[in-house]
């Protein structure tokens, strides 16, 4: 367990505001305190594993607290849970489960401290403004070994995303998978995999159902470093609505220059993955690129993202460790039209350095751009942090 307390100093905020002219409400650089505690660990036994990763924090900005728009989206806390259980049923058959969840008023919050996990597939990590949004996913599966070359998973996941204003669609969603995966060689295992996704809008009319089958290529190169590759298609039938131009006899008869209608469209493209990690005593290295149809950020519905990040963890001996990540996003939409796409760069870099038996520096930097379809301008918003950490004992908080 852990606790810090940290100046923080943010600029690029962008909150679900406009101004008095009627612009997108750019509150500049802010000041701020930060406080936050958590837990994270796994404990292992012969045949099963529990990991847990919790993160609460709570921010204030006292320049924002004499204008109302500022201090209802900025200040509060955040809070980010995630857990994840494996358990070896006999020789042949072994269960997995996670849980995530989560609430936060800024687009840095999420993370999560489980190494080997990763959450963004469900987590809303990239969102468009810095306001309030819930998020809550979860899934189980089953693997069954009937020869000790061929395995068989099944197993399903479901999500539910909600946003602050009634503007922004929130998502409920569930995704059935089955796949077969053989070992051919002592360390390269095939396979394929088909996946079932289904997703209805909160605040809008509009659902999509997207069927997905892809093949698998994993390759163990050692004991610390393997990659994964896959690809396939995937055909999308969604629905909903979208705003044209009238028919020049509804403008003439009733005034109107744009309806509302109704659509259905079928969509079917090429997705695909590259996943590497490689990991040490002291270093951990993880990335790769994935193409993917995804729930939308909010604006969108059904959507195409391409994601690209790479991460480096590194714990240098028992009072220091650091991190730097980076990330690339495009979500472009598949169903309704906004004519383009939305893009994120993001990097950043951490440190912890523990000064005595429980008691340490932290300090962080990050950097995120944002680009929207149309938009006139890009949007950078950066953040530095500096503060003290506690944690009992002589071990380092991981970074990343």
């Amino acid at each position: 367990m852990y606790a810090d307390v940290s100046g923080v100093y943010d600029t690029g905020l962008l909150p679900y505001e406009l101004d008095s002219n009627g612009n997108l409400l750019n509150p500049g650089a802010l000041y701020g305190v930060e406080a936050g505690i958590g837990v994270f660990g796994r404990k292992a036994t012969r045949f099963a594993s529990f990991g847990v990763d919790y993160r609460g924090t709570y921010r204030q900005y006292p320049g924002a607290r004499s204008n109302p728009a500022l201090d209802n989206n900025f200040n509060g806390s955040d809070h980010f849970l995630g857990l994840d259980m494996k358990k070896q049923q006999g020789r042949r058959i072994s269960y997995q489960g996670h849980l995530t969840g989560g609430t936060s008023n800024r687009v840095f919050s999420f993370g999560n401290f489980l190494l080997g996990n990763s959450f963004s597939n469900t987590l809303p990590v990239n969102e468009i403004f810095d306001m309030r949004i819930y998020s809550l996913a979860g899934g189980a599966n089953m693997t069954y070994q009937p020869t000790a070359r061929l395995s068989i998973n099944l197993g399903g996941d479901a999500l539910a995303v909600r946003r602050a204003t009634s503007a922004l669609t929130g998502v409920n969603g569930y995704m059935p998978h089955a796949s077969v995966g053989y070992q051919i060689g002592r360390r390269t295992t095939i396979g394929g995999v088909y996946q079932f996704q289904h997703f209805d809008y909160a605040r809008a009319f509009g659902e999509s159902d997207v069927h997905i089958g892809s093949f698998v290529v994993a390759h163990q190169f050692n004991r610390w470093a393997s990659i994964e590759l896959g690809g396939g298609v995937f055909r999308a039938d969604s629905a909903g609505t979208r705003t044209v131009a009238a028919d020049p006899i509804i403008q003439k008869l009733l005034g109107l220059s744009t309806v509302v209608e109704s659509f259905s469209r079928v969509t079917n493209r090429g997705s695909g993955s590259v996943l590497f990690t490689a990991a040490g005593k002291k270093t951990r290295l993880a990335g790769g690129f994935a193409r993917v149809p995804s729930a939308g950020n909010g604006l969108t519905l059904l959507a195409m993202t391409d994601t690209a990040s790479a991460n480096l963890s590194y714990t240098a001996d028992k009072r220091l460790s650091f991190g730097v990540t980076s990330a690339y996003t495009r979500t472009e939409s598949i169903s309704n039209d906004f004519g383009g796409a939305f893009t994120t760069k993001f990097v950043g870099a951490t440190t912890n350095y523990i000064i005595g038996r429980s008691f340490g520096f932290n300090a962080g930097i990050m950097y995120r751009n944002l680009d929207v379809p149309l938009g006139t301008t890009l949007r950078n918003s950066y953040r530095v942090s500096f503060g003290l950490t506690w944690s009992p004992g002589e071990v380092v908080v991981p970074v990343f």
